[in-house]
Parts: structure tokens; sequence; C-alpha cells
């Protein structure tokens, strides 16, 4: 399966771009909030996440299910910082509302490759 192809035709260059800079607007609103004052757990978060993302589009190249199993891990910590971020700026939250439709929706096409992979693989030592 060219899970590669699927992603590019569903998440294009431009959609990715997108998404970052609305995940960096994000940020940028969060930490110059009084509430946060530059550093505050959201931010740490911020970083946390941004590597996991990085480090996710490596790894999906290579083991799908490492990145099925990172991608849940992204999942976990963009609503625990969507929480956060809402209770510091709800303009903020609101902005990460697509990157969050994202992160569930990649996680959806890695699963799904996951469990088609599984299933060839099955059939191959059936044969």
């Amino acid at each position: 399966m060219n899970l590669e192809g699927i992603w590019n035709q569903a998440f294009g260059p431009n959609f990715r771009l997108y998404i970052y800079v609305m995940v960096t607007i994000s940020f940028m609103l969060t930490v110059t909030t009084e509430n946060c004052n530059c550093i505050c757990e959201t931010s740490r978060l911020f970083l946390i996440q941004l590597i996991l993302t990085v480090l996710w589009t490596e790894v999906l190249k290579k083991n799908i299910k490492t990145a099925f199993i990172l991608n849940i891990i992204i999942i976990c910590i963009a609503l625990y910082k969507f929480k956060l971020t809402l209770s510091i700026n709800k303009l903020a939250a609101y902005i990460l509302i697509p990157y969050l439709i994202w992160v569930f929706f990649s996680a959806y096409l890695v699963g799904y490759a996951l469990i088609f992979e599984q299933r060839i693989e099955a059939q191959v030592e059936k044969n």
C-alpha cells in the first residue's frame, strides 16, 4: 500500500503549511497572554508536540506500527494542550481545531493502512 501517495493526496503541502502556520499563531497568542507569560505548560507542550510531529513524519516512512502509536501520543498531547489553551486564550484554542481534526484523520489513515497491511500479510502466509 502506498501510504505516502494517499497521505500527499489527503494532506498536500499547502494544507500542511496552513496547519503549521495556524498552530504557530495559536502558540504565539498563548505565550503572549498574561496568564502564560512566555513560559507555561502550554509552551512546553507545544515544543514536545512539534518534536513528536517531526519524528512521526520520519517514523511513518519506516515503521507504520510505531507511527500509529506515536500518532496516539500526539493526539493525547494535542487534546491536553487544547484544554490548557482554552483556559488561557479561547481564540488560540479555537485556532487549534483544524490541527486536532488533521491529527485524528491522520490516525484514522495510518490505522486503516496498518489493518490493511496486516490483512495482506495474513493472506500471503496462507498461500
